[in-house]
């Protein structure tokens, strides 16, 4: 084997390691973030969002949600003819 192989073998067991140990870490504290997130009811809608998404950009929330509302109008228009 070439040392150049060597070389190549080990960085590469080595990225894996790193990303493994990272996957493991994000995965952790991934879950810890998500159970403190708060949770609103959608507005107009049934379910729930996060609130964070929503306070980031109320206005685009809305203008997708009248947006889906219409799609929904059309579709049903179209299905009864």
């Amino acid at each position: 084997m070439s040392t150049v192989t060597k070389i190549a073998g080990v960085a590469s067991a080595g990225m894996m390691l790193f990303m493994g140990i990272k996957k493991a870490y994000s995965a952790y504290h991934g879950n810890e973030q998500e159970e403190e997130a708060k949770t609103m009811k959608k507005p107009g809608e049934d379910g729930r969002m996060l609130r964070r998404d929503f306070e980031e950009n109320p206005k685009d929330y809305f203008l997708d949600h009248r947006r889906r509302q219409k799609l929904e109008k059309t579709v049903r228009m179209n299905e009864t003819k």
